[in-house]
């Protein structure tokens, strides 16, 4: 039962990440694409 705990609480840790990184991502997508086709 603590393994499934520690378990659980690592792909919440992992899914928190993942979803900072993906907000990174989107950010750098964004800035790029503002470069290539300035307003």
């Amino acid at each position: 039962m603590k393994f499934n705990q520690q378990l659980e609480q690592l792909l919440k840790t992992l899914s928190q990440f993942t979803d900072a990184e993906g907000e990174l991502l989107k950010q750098n997508v964004k800035h790029s694409a503002e470069k290539f086709d300035p307003e």
